[in-house]
């Protein structure tokens, strides 16, 4: 390999040319042709075709390192297309087909395969993807966010989040992980977009629905519609307790 770079370069300094049957070639210092046959566009090219970009092309397809913006683009020759991008402060992108970590034939858009975790581990890192939210303080009105886009025109256009997943901090208190789940959705209020609360799961095992800080095991702000209430004697008392001012008719029927 060592051998071969020092031909290269020797052969980049001194600007040869091997014209036997055309199986390398320099273009006024700036890209050297490795030809596979008579045509050159048949090749490999290997060095500065424009800008700062150091490229390396084969038929049209082009891996691209670019020192000016510190990007790395691979591009072919339909319509000269960048497929995918990496760049460490703008953006980075594959388009078409699908991405597989930890895997070769993804069945989707991305695709994620590791080990099963266990519903009983301890470990605050066990999960097969992590989205993790930066903040400065811990405050229980921020949190990571797993957001759902849809189109908001029937065309197909206009794309908005309106549905989404949060986690949040159960509380404010320094070094006390306790979380909290939020199931929402946008919804349009008195001339504004704003998420609802649908469903709230907090560390002590309270489920709100509409209500963002439940207290009790089930709190429900609204009407409840139910085919059948079971009330159990064991573990639990056989009792219904009824708090607040209105007419509330009960029939319960205790089963054994």
């Amino acid at each position: 390999m060592k051998i071969l770079v020092s031909i290269l370069l020797g052969l980049l300094a001194i600007g040869a040319v091997a014209q036997g049957n055309d199986d390398l070639t320099m273009n006024n210092n700036r890209f050297v042709k490795f030809l596979a046959s008579g045509n050159v566009d048949d090749g490999v090219k290997i060095g500065r075709f424009s800008g700062n970009a150091l490229r390396v092309s084969y038929q049209g397809n082009v891996i691209a390192f670019d020192a000016l913006d510190n990007r790395a683009i691979i591009f072919n020759n339909a319509g000269n297309q960048t497929k995918i991008q990496l760049h460490p402060a703008g953006k980075s992108f594959i388009k078409g087909g699908d991405f597989g970590v930890g895997l070769s034939n993804p069945d989707a858009k991305f695709h994620v395969l590791s080990d099963a975790v266990d519903i009983n581990s301890t470990d605050e890192k066990a999960a097969n993807l992590i989205i993790e939210a930066s903040s400065g303080t811990r405050s229980m009105n921020e949190g990571a966010t797993l957001g759902f886009v849809i189109p908001a025109n029937t065309n197909g256009g206009n794309a908005w989040q309106q549905g989404r997943i949060m986690v949040t901090p159960n509380n404010e208190s320094n070094a006390n992980a306790s979380g909290r789940m939020l199931l929402q959705t946008r919804y349009y209020n008195s001339g504004s977009w704003e998420w609802q609360n649908n469903l709230t799961l907090t560390a002590g095992g309270s489920v709100g629905v509409d209500v963002i800080n439940p207290t009790e095991k089930l709190e429900v702000n609204g009407t409840i519609r139910s085919k059948e209430i079971k009330v159990e004697a064991a573990p639990w008392p056989d009792y219904v307790s009824l708090r607040g001012t209105g007419f509330l008719i009960w029939e319960l029927q205790r089963t054994s």
